[in-house]
């Protein structure tokens, strides 16, 4: 038999055998386009019927579903087709119109392939447009062995009215798939920003963020710059892709560079569909050597304030869909407010935790009743309290004088 890479079409196994009406179970996962093809194959009574998709112009195909009676196992599916090898399927794409072939042996179409379907054999056939909103997706094939047959113009407009019931069923289950799809990214979305939301641990937060908008969007590469707002400028805190090109960055990105200031100016989100084109964007090697071409800056917005940007960059030249952008938004707005709960906890550990240094060194103060030691005592207690590197006591007698001077530092 030929291989499928080589011409998938046909099969050379029994091919004097006589024609017959198959008997056809449909696989459950399909049963759409395999019941066509059962349609086709008891109907027209030939040897094979297949479905491939392809556009005009495309050099490859796609084989989603096939039945050749010489086979023990006749079902065929996803199976890529080179083109070049089959001219009657790129006449079709091309000419959206039906192509019959009573004799292999004398079409010029198929001039090129002629002896290579002879001795398949495979004798006369028949090709028609798989069409959407009047354009080629694909075609049907259906071939029979011999002798040679010339379909009729009801046999030809049967096959066209299948087809096009075969064209509606292909958009209907590659739309169910892209719901499902969607519907599988949501599911993921949301369990991310489930854990983003219940962490309190400010990294994991981060981390979760960046993850989330990277696989929804499934681009190369997400980055969490977030706000210093005394500094004016952004820390990057977290990535998700796109790692190896952070240097050329940098760490920290000003307030005034470009499209990222502009979030942080107007605090809205900014799409920019070709990023080079942006004079004051932060670094153009990163821009270079990254292959980035779009760009969209998503605020993280907390009572008014701008808490960090989630910066989603592309290698292909993309605007996003609004359904995109409204997640995008929403997952910044729980970013936000993920963000806020985990600083609000850190700033309540340390608030317990200075309590605590505070008491501690309180309780060792009152217990002692040597001067310098109880001012090393208050000293370190200082600097604990405030994470202060040092802290230093000066005491003064009442004229102004320094009478005593204790400096402490961490770690001694």
């Amino acid at each position: 038999a030929v291989r499928f890479g080589d011409r998938p079409a046909y099969s050379q196994a029994q091919s004097h055998s006589p024609m017959r009406t198959p008997v056809v179970t449909a696989p459950v996962r399909d049963q759409g386009v395999w019941g066509i093809i059962k349609r086709f194959l008891e109907t027209i009574q030939v040897d094979r019927c297949a479905i491939t998709l392809a556009a005009p112009g495309e050099m490859t195909a796609q084989l989603i579903a096939g039945y050749d009676q010489s086979k023990e196992n006749p079902w065929v599916q996803g199976i890529h087709l080179s083109l070049d090898r089959y001219p009657e399927i790129r006449r079709v794409l091309e000419t959206r119109q039906p192509l019959v072939v009573p004799d292999v042996a004398a079409d010029p179409v198929l001039s090129d392939i002629r002896d290579l379907l002879l001795s398949v054999p495979i004798r006369s056939m028949l090709v028609v447009p798989l069409l959407k909103q009047n354009q080629s997706i694909g075609v049907v094939s259906l071939t029979s062995r011999g002798p040679v047959r010339t379909f009729t113009r009801d046999e030809i407009e049967f096959c066209q009215t299948l087809a096009n019931q075969a064209a509606l069923t292909i958009e209907k289950s590659t739309l169910f798939q892209e719901i499902q799809e969607r519907a599988n990214k949501l599911q993921a979305l949301i369990h991310l920003t489930k854990l983003m939301t219940a962490s309190l641990d400010l990294r994991e937060v981060y981390d979760f963020a960046v993850k989330a908008a990277a696989e929804f969007l499934e681009v190369p590469g997400v980055w969490l710059l977030v706000a210093d707002e005394e500094a004016r400028e952004f820390k990057v805190e977290a990535s998700h892709g796109l790692q190896e090109f952070a240097e050329l960055m940098g760490d920290r990105i000003p307030y005034t560079s470009g499209v990222v200031g502009r979030v942080i100016e107007r605090g809205e989100p900014q799409y920019i569909a070709d990023v080079k084109q942006e004079s004051r964007w932060p670094s153009r090697r990163f821009l270079d050597q990254a292959g980035i071409i779009s760009f969209a800056g998503i605020p993280l917005l907390s009572e008014g304030r701008v808490l960090g940007v989630l910066a989603i960059f592309t290698r292909q030249r993309r605007l996003f869909s609004p359904d995109e952008r409204a997640l995008m938004n929403a997952l910044a707005s729980q970013a936000a407010i993920a963000v806020a709960n985990a600083r609000a906890y850190q700033q309540i550990q340390r608030y317990a935790s200075t309590v605590a240094e505070l008491y501690e060194a309180a309780t060792q103060v009152s217990g002692s009743l040597d001067l310098d030691e109880t001012l090393q005592k208050i000293a370190r207690g200082a600097a604990a309290s405030t994470d202060a590197a040092s802290s230093t006591i000066i005491l003064f007698d009442e004229w102004g004088e320094v009478t005593h001077v204790v400096d402490w530092e961490v770690g001694e």
